[in-house]
């Protein structure tokens, strides 16, 4: 990664950062102590899971998961991890190739101008030592075009349409 890139990936998280310092700040002045608690539960939560991203020891996915909602316009990314005490460098690659062609799967199916919500969680299936990786968007999802969910996915990744949800997922070996 350049400086460049550094430098906007530090701008955006700041902007972030701000974002939520402000709202905090105006739910002070009108005295809405309730929704100030709310959210600072709300920024508690998200640094929690930061943290246990961070500690993945996965440089490369961890760099895509902070850009993601500037790398993806129509989709906001919310995640969840589910491990502790597990480093993934030695999947790092596999990981970041396997969640890019997902979203950009996600992204041939789906309506470009519409904002979708999209929920990660990283899940250590302890009787497999494997990784599930799943991904989710909440809501109903339209499809932009004729292609459907059983194409061609090179059995990298599955996808199920639920009702109100799509979702997909992969497994990837830790040991």
């Amino acid at each position: 990664m350049e400086e460049k890139e550094v430098v906007e990936v530090l701008q955006f998280y700041r902007h972030d950062i701000m974002n939520d310092l402000q709202i905090i700040s105006g739910y002070v002045s009108m005295g809405k102590i309730e929704k100030v608690e709310q959210k600072f539960e709300e920024l508690l939560s998200f640094y929690e899971e930061e943290r246990k991203l961070m500690s993945l020891k996965a440089p490369k996915f961890i760099l895509w998961i902070i850009r993601f909602n500037n790398l993806y316009d129509n989709f906001r990314l919310t995640y969840n991890i589910h491990l502790e005490n597990t480093q993934l460098s030695m999947i790092d690659d596999i990981l970041i190739k396997r969640s890019k062609k997902v979203m950009d799967f996600f992204s041939r199916i789906t309506n470009l101008s519409t904002l979708y919500e999209v929920n990660l969680d990283l899940i250590k299936k302890r009787e497999t030592s494997q990784i599930e990786v799943k991904f989710s968007i909440d809501g109903h999802v339209e499809l932009a075009n004729s292609e459907t969910i059983n194409s061609n996915l090179e059995n990298e990744f599955h996808v199920y349409k639920r009702e109100n949800r799509l979702e997909s997922y992969f497994l990837i070996p830790i040991d």
